[in-house]
């Protein structure tokens, strides 16, 4: 049985522990969470009641447990700052490890992640949609050649936050910065829609643990809320081998619309319609190929995988390696795009949230053409420049 702790056990770490929970393993037993707020999580009771132990740092964890009680795994979902530090003491301590998306924030900390990669203990990084089985199936035909060369890949995804959304936690939501100078960017791209930005660049890397690296990137960058990033992107971009890309977000939108994606290739269209639709390739001679709903298995599910892969001794499908591209998309997109403010007089209030009036449309037009905000006259109406 596989020894667990987790470090942050709020939030959304909260909603992955309570799936766990809700469907008990003989393959692991949590021993620990570390947390300084622990009595704050909606699962605090339950874990007590198990036997588990509370501690506030990793390191109060491994100075009060003998060796032979240190966590075979580690699950991180704590603030992205911590990110790297956390990773590095679990692998220091024998640890195999998850942690959230992103890994980080800095593009620095890349080659520390790549040597702690080389230890040989399991690092996989939380991007949701890779460990689904629709992905994993869809990826391995797009590896196998299936579908010819990937010339256009784009997703859209329309979030609405409320003000709770921006101030949450520890105050770093939205900052470029953590209040212990660590590199985040947190924004609608390096954190709510992370998943489906990484996932047009993971499903094309050449292997399993692999994802296409991004080449240029160009972007208009929109900020409603007060934050320091922005909320609203149209981001189009090219990857490795000329494939191109369109990526269009926002958390200040009238309507939700959830996660939808076109990926065309030479042989085929692959499409995901919405959070409720199946992934399915429209191939070039007629055929369909169905390769099911990649939000079926639940947030847990990337726990589940990586329980399998350490039971088994097998490399993870999202590591390091994987999950660099993200890293380097984001600081691809932060060095080269200046944030634009949106005008006063354009931002309409309903209930705590925040939404721009009409964006939506000029987002869905940016989606359907391949365009910037920019790119759009009307845009210029509802923004200023920073």
């Amino acid at each position: 049985m596989i020894s667990v702790a987790f470090v942050a056990i709020g939030g959304y770490a909260a909603k992955v522990l309570n799936e766990i929970l809700s469907h008990p393993s003989e393959s692991f037993r949590i021993v620990a969470a570390v947390d300084p707020f622990a009595e704050q999580s909606p699962c605090y009771a339950r874990l007590k009641q198990l036997g588990v132990k509370f501690f506030s740092s990793q390191e109060e964890m491994y100075a009060a447990l003998e060796e032979k009680e240190w966590p075979q795994f580690t699950m991180i979902s704590s603030p992205i700052a911590f990110h790297v530090k956390q990773i590095a003491c679990a692998v220091g301590h024998g640890s195999h490890v998850l942690c959230e998306k992103p890994m980080t924030g800095n593009i620095e900390d890349l080659t520390q992640l790549d040597s702690l990669a080389q230890t040989g203990k399991l690092i996989a990084i939380g991007y949701q949609w890779s460990y689904s089985g629709a992905i994993q199936r869809l990826k391995a035909d797009i590896m196998a050649g299936k579908f010819g060369r990937a010339i256009n890949m784009k997703s859209l995804v329309f979030w609405p936050r409320d003000r709770h959304y921006f101030t949450r936690s520890t105050g770093w939501a939205g900052k470029i910065y953590a209040s212990n100078g660590e590199k985040i960017f947190d924004s609608i791209v390096n954190n709510a829609t992370a998943h489906y930005i990484h996932n047009i660049m993971y499903v094309l890397g050449s292997e399993t643990d692999d994802a296409a690296m991004p080449g240029q990137v160009e972007a208009t960058l929109l900020r409603t809320n007060k934050i320091e990033t922005f909320d609203t992107a149209t981001i189009r971009f090219t990857l490795q081998q000329g494939t191109k890309g369109m990526f269009v977000v926002s958390h200040v939108t009238k309507e939700e619309v959830d996660p939808c994606f076109e990926y065309e290739f030479e042989q085929a269209r692959v499409v995901y319609p919405n959070a409720f639709g199946n992934i399915v390739a429209y191939m070039r001679d007629g055929r369909e190929v169905d390769y099911g709903d990649p939000f079926a298995e639940g947030i847990s599910y990337k726990f589940d995988c990586c329980i399998r892969a350490i039971e088994r001794g097998e490399s993870g499908v999202c590591g390091v390696r994987a999950a660099s591209a993200q890293v380097k998309f984001v600081d691809l997109l932060h060095r080269c795009n200046k944030i634009i403010n949106t005008r006063e007089d354009h931002i309409l209030r309903r209930d705590d949230y925040l939404y721009v009036d009409g964006l939506q449309e000029l987002l869905e037009r940016c989606y359907r053409e391949q365009k910037l905000l920019n790119e759009l006259k009307e845009f210029q109406d509802i923004c200023m420049e920073s």
